[in-house]
């Protein structure tokens, strides 16, 4: 998947086709809520049905050095709305990625995450895409807003498939990690049972799997962010959920954000800045310059005050930043 390229423009002319309609933004949801739908996840986002059993971030002539991001969504509760917001915003997100050259070919991988021990869609996961394919992965989202209601979500089940779900040619042939960012304002479940693996990927494994084997796994292959919109809930506020976050992928792979409309903007931000497209000198000016609010800019700025650049293979650390070169002609400029 992500041979196809963003188009402001095609984004555009859907969103107008859908308000000329009256055709919901997000269709499975709103089928499921009315009984319509046949299945709570969407065909194209259940994990059963992962094609050869992986999601690949693969190079094609378009993106001839693809990199892979995954946008993982807390869909339970109050976190639901979020997913709404990105998909209003997935043009930002994408000038800054494309326009600002924060990365050279993004293939982004959209996810939402729920509550195995109680909800009806506990894991959904897109495809990478490079077009507006991921859109729809989006837009196919069951919004279930569900919930364990003990402080606690299936986030351990999203670090599953990235360990051991994903095949990326940026890791794979270049030995680059992907990017991957988890929105929610909860605690992770101490495992992922025998049980719920089989029930939500069909693996069968000899045992539950501990929360740290699966950081340990999926970090190989992933630098992993844990995003906390401090405004969705009073947990979010709770210092105790910080700490235990930073206990489990690091304090620095933790991202506070007091405005939750700025979550393109950190997602973009922490890319570029990892990439070492960007400093952060220059993150408000960029952000302003692809449409964000002055408030969300520096929202953005202040929650990855503590991201730093990640030196790539063959670079020296203080080399400065890369050239950034104009984008091809297939990819329209934002």
């Amino acid at each position: 998947m992500g041979g196809s390229s963003w188009s402001d423009d095609h984004y555009r002319d859907r969103a107008a086709h859908r308000v000329a309609t009256h055709a919901p933004t997000f269709a499975h949801d709103t089928a499921v809520r009315s009984g319509t739908a046949a299945t709570t996840i969407h065909a194209s986002l259940d994990p059963r049905k992962i094609k050869n059993g992986v999601r690949e971030s693969r190079d094609s002539d378009a993106h001839p050095n693809s990199k892979a991001l995954t946008v993982f969504f807390d869909v339970t509760g109050s976190m639901g709305g979020i997913p709404r917001r990105l998909q209003t915003e997935l043009p930002k997100l994408q000038a800054l990625m494309l326009r600002k050259n924060y990365c050279v070919d993004p293939q982004i991988l959209m996810g939402a995450i729920g509550d195995w021990h109680g909800d009806k869609a506990p894991l959904q996961v897109g495809q990478f895409e490079s077009g507006i394919e991921m859109e729809d992965n989006l837009t196919n989202f069951f919004l279930e807003g569900g919930g364990g209601g003990q402080n606690t979500e299936s986030y351990q089940n999203a670090l599953y498939f990235l360990a051991r779900k994903t095949s990326t040619d940026c890791f794979e042939k270049r030995g680059q990690k992907g990017y991957a960012f988890l929105l929610g304002d909860e605690h992770p479940y101490a495992v992922s049972t025998k049980r719920e693996i089989k029930e939500i990927f069909g693996d069968d494994v000899e045992a539950d799997i501990p929360l740290a084997q699966l950081v340990r796994e999926a970090q190989e292959k992933w630098e992993i962010f844990f995003i906390i919109p401090k405004e969705s809930s009073t947990a979010a506020s709770d210092r105790r959920l910080e700490s235990h976050w930073q206990e489990i992928i690091g304090a620095e792979h933790v991202i506070l954000l007091d405005k939750v409309e700025a979550v393109c903007e950190v997602i973009g931000s922490t890319v570029g800045l990892l990439e070492g497209s960007v400093d952060h000198a220059g993150l408000v000016a960029d952000l302003k310059d692809v449409g964000s609010t002055d408030a969300s800019a520096k929202a953005a700025a202040k929650a990855v005050k503590s991201v730093k650049a990640i030196v790539p293979a063959g670079h020296t650390a203080g080399s400065g930043l890369p050239e950034k070169k104009g984008r091809s002609s297939k990819t329209e400029r934002l």
